[in-house]
């Protein structure tokens, strides 16, 4: 009963809209992953699909309805919004987002890549647990840039994909400026030599 409150007033502070997402190869799962992924594709199109609430097409809901009734409503919403969008890949920096680890069964054949924005504590490795004691269905992305090596060893015990370990990718986006060095100013003296 919580969980139905908090998304009905998470719901409520959206903002509606009438129309269809737009058709896009390359779909941002999650808006706020932008602050990482704008540095990596800087001039190409994409649609975002809003994971927190921000924006919900009442046709995608209608249609979801319509078809799965409002059981696994978000995950059922997500894939619905995603066969209206039709992209070829999808990518997130929101990687302690269970949902995102779900979509690979409905949709094998689009490329699903996460970029791990944070050290992960216990919590997110504990959620996984607990969808495996109710699920056979494996959590699975096709590529995985984590930051470091213990994190393929973390998060490989629970979910399928290709890894890479690539750092904080955030940091390989700052460009530091070269110092100018100054010219020292040297002074000359001239000495003007007696004639004996």
């Amino acid at each position: 009963m919580q969980n139905f409150l908090f998304y009905l007033v998470k719901m409520l502070k959206s903002k509606w809209y009438l129309g269809t997402p737009k058709k896009n190869n390359l779909l941002i799962f999650d808006f706020q992953s932008l602050n990482i992924l704008k540095y990596i594709i800087k001039k190409r199109k994409y649609n975002f699909f809003f994971t927190r609430y921000e924006r919900i097409y009442l046709s995608v809901l209608l249609k979801t309805i319509i078809r799965f009734g409002f059981q696994q409503l978000i995950l059922n919403y997500s894939i619905t919004y995603i066969n209206e969008v039709k992209p070829k890949v999808i990518v997130t920096a929101m990687d302690n987002y269970l949902l995102i680890y779900k979509l690979k069964k409905y949709f094998p054949l689009i490329k699903i890549i996460v970029i791990q924005n944070a050290r992960r504590n216990d919590n997110f490795f504990d959620l996984c647990k607990k969808y495996y004691q109710s699920s056979k269905i494996s959590l699975e992305v096709d590529f995985f840039f984590v930051i470091g090596k213990n994190d393929i060893f973390r998060f490989r015990r629970y979910i399928k994909a290709k890894y890479f370990a690539i750092g904080v990718i955030k940091n390989n986006f700052f460009y530091l400026k070269k110092k100018k060095k100054k010219k020292k100013k040297k002074n000359v003296f001239l000495k003007k030599k007696k004639n004996f």
